[in-house]
Order: structure tokens, then C-alpha cells, then sequence
């Protein structure tokens, strides 16, 4: 099959066809010649069909049979009639008259446009043909089997000559009304088409053909930023949509080839996030593929943010961003989102048409984004795409819901049940069986998302050295729902079952209600686990967040924040030195992220490891992982924020003692939080305090040692009030000691801290640290990225000296 619908293989294709396919190589050639590719053809056609003096014969050979020279399409070529079948074969192509490379010479005046109009003219003959009825038939044991929606899927029964006929990823089809899809996924004996006009009648039972690759859609690539388009890259704003209807755009093509691994390029170079928790401890390459695991219960607008913040990020850069929205309404709300970002210069959010999402016009959008994020690293150009795997598996949910149905599955593999049966029980028959399934069901999912996820790459030096990031974003689905889809499914099922009639009404009278009541649009209720972990096996990296990224407090709904597991995210493959910004890379944060890794608990405090006996406090490093969405930090606000933090990390170690015993005396009092929140802001002002004191008094160990003015000094840093400021000051005067005993560890080791109080103190601290006078001009010069790697070094010592309190000249320095 992948022969007779011509797939490329290097610089020359073969394509061969059986006399009951004679159209085959005519609209497959008349599509390599207006792609301007080489082609090989060997095909059994009659003879009438490349005789001397047809279409093909002329514009393959000039003349007629037996001639070899230049054809009109460019191409040497020779075609010998051989009895009621011909060999028609077309030789590598000369290189265009207009390439001063290959000629050693100029341009003569004219020659490109009538090297253009040649081939036009010879593609449209063979257009001309197919129109008139040569390729019209459609395919007798392939039927649309279901549509939903805009997407159709069809399936191909297994006919007696073995033959099956089915279209590749990115082919386009014509179905028997007429209407054209195209393919977006494929499955066993089936595939999934796209509908390009989602409105378009496409009954049950059609057949379908698969047209040329010349009638690829094509997407405009728009000459500024900011804009909002559709598939085929017209604006949706009525001003630039008027001023593109007669423009000269260059266009690129959806479904382009893959990079091979030779024109690929070691990735070597970070993509700047800004967000502390992936620059820091899990860095993203330009040219990488990620995918970001999302908590069930992120919202629309949450996504919008996480979104919003990368992009924002890339603020004074030259990157060329993305983004694919499932419907219009879904792109407008995104643009308004990013109206005053600078990045916006260089945006292009595609969307499909429509105000309410569609599985194959989403799906289409993500194609075309990704057209035009290659067509930018093509140019040389770091690109960036952001898409959401939901449409994804949306349309691969439906496909293999038909292969299911209709039992494809097992009729493809009835060659290998076959052999397996051989086997005994004993041998475990049933288990190899379920096992080949299984692997091959695992395959064909990661090879539908391998044909999209895995374009991301650095290309090499020699051929631009562009480069194409992919961040997908996934939602993890709720178990507790159920989506549109399921809800279908099941109102199905229920109505083909036999009950009692009373009881059959209720039940749909409740599932229709159910579906009644979802959100429009498709009713998303989130990606599945399982196919997230397939997700993750054909991308380059993963990053999981925490449930507390987008959780609520008792105060109401918090804005979403970087809340990653440490543990769960990594990039694969990519080392530091590689991927990370300069400064970072300079202060080995991926070896705190080790320690992250390590502790025990949100309290832990452990050996640093480095042979130096100093111990860190997991707290501080934690509150880094609680940055709001939408807090942009440049590579220099992450050093100072990393040493802030390590430098409350050492003496919060050193401190914590002292905090224990406060902490004892404060629960003996019976002073408590209101609640959790206000518990954990407690305990954070208290390990505070004990921080201030030893820093003020370094010999001091315990309260003891502090004294009465550490007590008030304590009473006043909680802010208590006067009866529980009373009650703490007799309890200290007691004669029991409130030193941390084995019962109380337990209790010291439950409590706390609130971190996301805790980076609000360090985004303070560096906020005070850009001030002129402290280190602002040190911040500058760390950013300057023409500083050799000894300067850097040295500016990073002087800023680390800084933040631990030392008294510096900086402006000499």
C-alpha cells in the first residue's frame, strides 16, 4: 500500500499500480510535477493510456514512445509501449534553468515563471483527467462506518485479493457525495478524516477515494503578529481578512514530512520559561517535547494562564510562538489575555472556525499551527508550539470505539491468533494472546501520537539551525465524570436494550439530562492516564503538577501556580549544561533538585551532601515550586530568588531547633491557627523568628539563652494578643521545660508551613535586592549575556555575598 500511494523515500519515489487502479499514477504524477519532486513510476496500465500522442506520454517523453529528452514538465524521460501494458519511467529531474547553483551561471530573465507555468499547465491536465471520470470510482469495501460531528470514520473490509486500500496521515479524501476530509489518524482496517467543511453532508455507507498530494491543504504564513486565523491562515479580524483576500502570501503546506534523524541537531540551547520550578529543576531545550500533566481539576481560564506565562516569557526574545485554539471564541479569549505583551509581536494563534469547539476542526487547527511553527524553524528560526492533547485523544477515542464495535482488531491480527493457538494452555496461550494485543494496541496509540508529538527538533547548523519546541498540555481526566462521548455511548447502549418500558424511559430521561447539562462545546472532561502515559513515551520529557496548583483555599479560588513534583517531572536525555540558562547552570540547581528529591517529608532537614557538614532546610527550596502564574522571572530574578532561598535554607537548618521549642511553647499556650492556612502562616512566622534571633545572637540555642526579650520579641512577631501573649509568658515561667520531647516530635514534624507565604517573603526580598542602591546594577550585569564565564562567576559570588548580609561596596565591586 505505502507504494502505490507514493511516499517519498529520499530524493526519488516509486509508485506502482494495478490496472484497476489506472488513475493512480497519473494524478500521483501530476501531483509530483506540480510539487516540483522526482518520481519513479512502474505501472501495469493500458496501453491506449500512455500511448504516443496521450497526455502522459507527452509530457513525460515530448513526442511520443521511444523519445527521450526534455519534456515539457523539465523531466528526461523514456517510455517504451510493451504490448497492452507500458513501463513509463521518469528519471531524476533536471534542476530548474533558474538555479545559478547547479548552472554555474545567471538567471536568464523569465525562466523561474515559465519553469512555473510549464508544470502548472502539465498538473492541471492530469486534474483535467481525473475530473472526467479516470479516478471517480470509489472504493467498493470502504464505507464511512460513523460520523460525530465533523469527523468521519471510515473502515475497509479485507477483500479477496488481499488488497487494502487506506490513506496515510495527512492524505486528503473524497467521499461519494463529494464532500472532502482529511485524514487525521488511522486504525485497524479504519481511519478518522477531518471534515473540511464541518457542515457538509457525508451520509453512512459512502465510499471514498484518496486524492493526490497536490491537493494538500495549505496554511498562509501571516506577515505580523498578534493575530487570530483560521486553518488556512485568513485573519478572522474583518480589516487583515479583506487585506489578505488578494495577497501574495507565501504559503506551506499541512502534514510536511518529518526531519530525519541526519538533518537533526544535538539540543544545546534553553527555552526560557519563567518559571522557576522548570528553568531550576527540570529545564526545557529549544527543539524538545514536552508534555505537561495537569490536575483534573484545571479550568479553561487556568490553562489560558499557565499558557499566558510562557509566552510572556519569551518577552525581548526572538521566538516565534504558536498557539492552537479549538474554537474562534477560545482564540479571542487568549488574545485578549496576552493584548499587552510584547511577545504578541511575533504570535499566531490558530483556530478552528466556529464558536463552539469541534473535534476535527480543533484537531486540523493543531496541523496547521505546527505547518507554521515548521515553515519558522525552516527560516532558521526558534519556534514555539502550544497545543492541548485533549483534541487528540478526543479523535482517537471515536476511532477505536468503531475498530471495537465492528472487531477490526482481531481480524487484522487473525495471522497471529492463528500461530498462537498452536500453542497449549499450558504454554500460556491466553496470556501471549492477551499480550500481543496489547502491545500491538500500544503500537498503533503511540504511532498516531508519534505523527504529531514527535516533530519537535533542533535542526542542524548546515540546514539553518532552526529549531521547533513542543509544550502539550493535558489535562488529567476526572473519574467522577463523564464526557459527551461516554454519555452518547451509553444513551446508546441503553436504547438498544430490552426493559421494562417505565424503567428504560427514566434511565434516558437522565442521561439526556446529564448531557444537557454539560458545558458547551465537547463536554472535555480531561485526558485519561493511561493515554497520558503514552503521551509521555513518544515525547522527550514531562512535567507533572500537584493537585495545589489549582486548588482552592478557605478564602475562595487562588490564581494557579507551578506547583511541580519534582520526583514525577524530567526531561529526558537533556543535561543540564545544555539546556539551562547560564546562571543557573553557574549555581547547580539540578543538584538541589536531587535534594528535593531525597527528603523525607515537607519538614526534612538532611545533609546537603557536599562534604562540607552544612545541612538544608527542604522549606525555603520548596516555596520556589508556589510560584504564581503569570509571575514572569528573567534568568537573573531566578539566581538572586535561588540564593534567597538557599541562604533561608542554611540558617533555617541551623535555626530549627530554636523553632521547634517555640513551636512547643506556643501549642502548651494554646495558641493555634483558625484553620490550616492560617496554621502554616503561624509556623512560618515562628521559624522566622527563630531565623532573626540566632542571626542577632548566634551563640543562643534555646529559649533559655534568649531570655525575657526573646520571649517578647517572640510575641511580638506572632502579633498575639494580649491573652495569649499572657498565656505564653507563663507557661515559659513554668518550671517545666519546653524542650522538643519524643511525644512531641511527632507534632513538630506535622507542622507546616505555609509556602506560598514563604515565597511571597522571598519575591519581596527580591524585589528589595533590584533596588539601585542594593543590587539592581549587579542584576543587570548578571543578565548581560556577553559576559565571559569567569565574569559570571564572580557577579554570582558578589550576589550570593549580598544576599547572606555581608557589607559589600557594590558599586566598585
Amino acid at each position: 500500500w505505502t507504494l502505490s500511494h507514493g511516499r517519498f523515500v529520499g530524493s526519488m519515489m516509486w509508485l506502482a499500480a494495478p490496472s484497476s487502479s489506472s488513475s493512480r499514477p497519473a494524478t500521483a504524477f501530476a501531483g509530483s510535477v506540480a510539487s516540483q519532486r522526482p518520481l519513479v513510476v512502474a505501472s501495469a496500465l493500458p496501453t491506449p493510456f500512455l500511448a504516443p500522442g496521450s497526455p502522459i506520454a507527452a509530457a513525460a517523453a515530448g513526442e511520443g514512445a521511444g523519445d527521450v529528452g526534455s519534456a515539457s514538465s523539465g523531466l528526461p524521460a523514456a517510455c517504451w509501449v510493451l504490448g497492452s501494458t507500458a513501463l513509463l519511467l521518469v528519471g531524476r529531474r533536471h534542476r530548474s534553468t533558474c538555479n545559478t547553483s547547479w548552472r554555474g551561471g545567471r538567471c536568464p530573465p523569465g525562466a523561474r515563471a515559465a519553469s512555473t507555468a510549464r508544470r502548472a499547465s502539465v498538473a492541471q491536465q492530469f486534474r483535467d483527467l481525473a475530473d472526467e471520470g479516470i479516478a471517480e470510482e470509489a472504493v467498493e469495501y470502504s464505507k464511512v462506518a460513523r460520523r460525530v460531528d465533523d469527523l468521519v470514520i471510515c473502515v475497509t473490509e479485507i477483500p479477496e485479493k488481499g488488497d487494502i486500500l487506506l490513506p496515510n496521515v495527512g492524505d486528503t479524501v473524497q467521499f461519494s457525495g463529494g464532500t472532502v476530509g482529511h485524514c487525521i489518524a488511522l486504525g485497524d482496517l479504519s481511519f478518522a478524516a477531518a471534515l473540511s467543511d464541518p457542515e457538509a453532508a457525508c451520509e453512512l455507507g459512502e465510499g471514498y477515494r484518496i486524492l493526490p498530494m497536490s491537493y494538500r491543504p495549505l496554511v498562509a504564513r501571516p506577515e505580523q503578529g498578534g493575530l487570530l486565523v483560521d486553518q488556512s491562515g485568513t485573519p478572522w479580524n474583518a480589516e487583515s481578512r479583506q487585506a489578505a483576500e488578494d495577497d501574495t502570501r507565501s504559503r506551506v503546506p499541512w502534514f510536511q514530512e518529518m526531519v530525519g534523524l541526519i538533518r537533526r541537531e544535538r539540543i544545546n540551547s534553553p527555552l526560557h520559561s519563567g518559571v522557576m520550578g522548570l528553568d531550576a529543576f527540570v529545564p526545557i531545550g529549544r527543539g524538545q517535547s514536552m508534555v505537561m500533566r495537569m490536575p483534573p481539576a484545571t479550568s479553561d481560564d487556568d490553562f489560558r494562564e499557565f499558557m499566558a506565562h510562557i509566552i510572556e516569557a519569551q518577552s525581548g526574545d526572538t521566538t516565534e510562538v504558536i498557539v492552537a485554539a479549538s474554537s474562534v471564541v477560545d482564540g479571542l479569549k487568549f488574545q485578549e489575555r496576552l493584548a499587552n505583551c510584547e511577545a504578541t509581536k511575533r504570535l499566531t494563534i490558530v483556530s478552528g472556525r466556529g464558536d463552539k469547539p469541534r473535534i476535527g476542526e480543533a484537531v486540523l487547527a493543531m496541523n496547521a499551527a505546527c505547518a507554521l511553527a515548521e515553515a519558522a524553524r525552516d527560516d532558521g528560526k526558534d519556534a514555539l508550539l502550544i497545543v492541548d492533547v485533549e483534541h487528540l485523544y478526543r479523535a482517537y477515542l471515536v476511532l477505536t470505539e468503531v475498530v471495537a464495535e465492528r472487531e477490526l482488531a482481531e481480524r487484522t491480527s487473525r495471522a497471529l491468533n492463528e500461530e498462537i493457538d498452536e500453542m497449549s494452555f499450558e504454554q500460556g496461550r491466553e496470556m501471549w494472546k492477551f499480550l500481543a494485543h496489547k502491545n500491538a494496541a500500544t503500537a498503533r496509540r503511540r504511532t498516531f501520537l508519534g505523527c504529531f508529538l514527535q516533530r519537535a527538533c533542533r535542526v542542524c547548523d548546515e540546514r539553518g539551525g532552526g529549531s521547533l519546541t513542543l509544550l502539550a498540555f493535558a489535562r488529567l481526566k476526572d473519574s467522577n465524570k463523564i464526557g459527551s462521548l461516554e454519555l452518547q455511548a451509553k444513551l446508546k447502549n441503553l436504547q438498544s436494550m430490552t426493559l421494562d418500558e417505565t424503567l428504560k424511559a427514566k434511565a434516558i430521561a437522565k442521561i439526556e439530562e446529564q448531557l444537557a447539562n454539560l458545558p458547551e462545546g465537547l463536554g472535555l472532561t480531561g485526558v485519561p492516564d493511561d493515554f497520558i502515559e503514552e503521551v509521555k513515551a513518544v515525547t522527550d520529557g514531562h512535567v507533572v503538577f500537584l493537585d495545589a496548583a489549582v486548588a482552592s483555599s478557605d478564602s475562595g479560588p487562588q490564581k494557579p501556580r507551578w506547583c511541580l513534583d519534582v520526583q514525577e517531572s524530567v526531561a529526558r536525555g537533556i543535561t543540564s549544561h545544555s539546556v539551562q540558562n547560564r546562571p543557573l547552570d553557574k549555581l547547580k540547581s539540578l543538584f538541589y533538585k536531587v535534594f528535593l528529591m531525597s527528603r523525607e517529608g515537607d519538614n526534612s532537614v538532611i545533609d546537603i551532601g557536599d562534604g562540607s557538614g552544612r545541612q538544608l532546610d527542604s522549606g525555603p527550596l520548596l516555596a520556589l515550586l508556589q510560584q504564581p502564574a503569570g509571575d514572569v522571572l528573567y534568568p537573573e530574578d531566578e539566581a538572586a530568588l535561588l540564593l534567597l532561598a538557599m541562604d533561608d535554607a542554611v540558617r533555617g537548618a541551623a535555626a530549627r531547633p530554636l523553632a521547634d521549642q517555640a513551636l512547643v511553647l506556643l501549642t502548651r499556650a494554646k495558641v493555634r491557627g483558625d484553620d490550616e492556612e492560617d496554621s502554616g502562616r503561624l509556623t512560618l512566622e515562628c521559624r522566622t523568628w527563630a531565623v532573626e534571633s540566632m542571626r542577632q545572637q548566634p551563640q543562643a540555642k534555646s529559649l533559655e539563652e534568649l531570655g525575657e526579650s526573646g520571649l517578647d520579641s517572640l510575641c511580638s512577631t506572632l502579633d498575639l494578643r494580649p491573652l495569649e501573649r499572657k498565656r505564653v509568658l507563663a507557661v515559659a515561667s513554668d518550671g517545666e521545660t519546653v524542650a522538643v520531647r519524643a511525644d512531641t516530635e511527632a507534632e513538630m514534624q506535622a507542622k507546616v508551613e505555609d509556602p506560598r507565604a514563604r515565597y511571597t517573603s522571598l519575591r519581596e526580598r527580591l524585589a528589595y535586592l533590584h533596588q539601585p542602591e542594593v543590587a539592581g546594577e549587579l542584576l543587570e550585569a548578571i543578565a548581560e549575556p556577553m559576559l565571559t564565564d569567569t565574569q559570571l562567576q564572580q557577579a554570582l559570588d558578589l550576589l550570593e555575598r549580598t544576599v547572606n548580609g555581608e557589607e559589600l561596596n557594590l558599586s566598585a565591586a
